[in-house]
């Protein structure tokens, strides 16, 4: 499977994770809009090289962006990450060598 382009959605309101990606490498999650989800807003799994950047992560029942399992590798960069109901980022103990940066966190339960 090829690297996964996500770029540019509006995701809302559904029943699990707004956006998830299982297993991927070298994808690219890019200015989304991601609200409102009965899960983590973004959750990556078992990733690597995935790259999430200019994301809007808001009102989501879980984390806004959750680093699960072996992720390793991930840019986490430049993301509004807010009033989500548990940490605005996580990084699962298995995550290593990811990178999060610049990202805005204000008003998430666990932040």
């Amino acid at each position: 499977m090829g690297p996964a382009k996500v770029i540019d959605n509006t995701v809302t309101r559904n029943r699990q994770a707004g956006i998830e990606l299982i297993d991927h490498v070298g994808s690219l999650v890019l200015s989304n809009e991601v609200s409102g989800n009965l899960g983590p807003g973004i959750r990556l799994a078992r990733g690597a090289n995935i790259r999430a950047l200019l994301n809007e992560v808001e009102n989501n029942t879980q984390q806004g962006i959750d680093l699960d399992g072996d992720s390793a590798g991930n840019i986490i960069d430049d993301n509004e990450v807010k009033e989500n109901d548990a940490a605005g980022i996580q990084l699962d103990a298995a995550a290593a060598g990811n990178v999060i940066r610049r990202n805005k966190l204000k008003k998430n339960s666990a932040s």
